[in-house]
């Protein structure tokens, strides 16, 4: 008597060699097995050399560390490109071609970190904070490259500001 791991062994078979006779049997109609779809690919992004680059990033008006972080790389591969040493992949020269195409755009993600009040409606809330909670209000970097925020007290004890 055959064991279970037997019987289904043999029905796997059997719905496999079901499954490839119909698909036989579809082709010699001429009906497609499936569907296709056609698709339009973006065209092949720009070149980029080292001059480029950093016309691009002087178009945001961002530093290499910031335009690194902008564009998902390290500072060194930065570095790299604007001195011709390396060439951009293809995936960071399309988004290179984005920025380029809307460069208001991306310099205002640049412009402004997000963990800083932008408003003054924003500014005067944090204000209207108890002074415990306005000493540790977050602090800009220039070079925001790390990611981690920078808090520093916002006022001595005697009120005084703090260097």
């Amino acid at each position: 008597m055959p064991d279970r791991k037997t019987k289904r062994r043999t029905v796997l078979g059997r719905e496999i060699i079901r499954g490839l006779t119909e698909a036989a049997e579809s082709l010699e109609r001429g009906v497609p097995l499936g569907t296709m779809k056609t698709v339009e690919l973006p065209e092949e992004p720009g070149a980029y050399d080292g001059a480029g680059v950093r016309a691009t990033r002087a178009a945001l008006n961002a530093s290499q560390a910031v335009f690194a972080r902008l564009m998902g790389v390290s500072t060194i591969l930065v570095r790299s490109w604007e001195n011709g040493s390396r060439e951009p992949s293809r995936l960071a020269r399309r988004l290179l071609d984005e920025i380029n195409r809307e460069p208001r755009r991306w310099a205002a993600l640049v412009a402004r970190p997000k963990h800083l009040p932008a408003t003054r409606r924003e500014q005067s809330r944090v204000r209207g904070l108890p002074r415990s909670a306005q000493r540790a209000t977050p602090v800009a970097r220039r070079e925001g490259a790390t990611g981690r925020h920078t808090y520093r007290a916002a006022a001595s004890s005697r009120g005084q500001a703090v260097k």
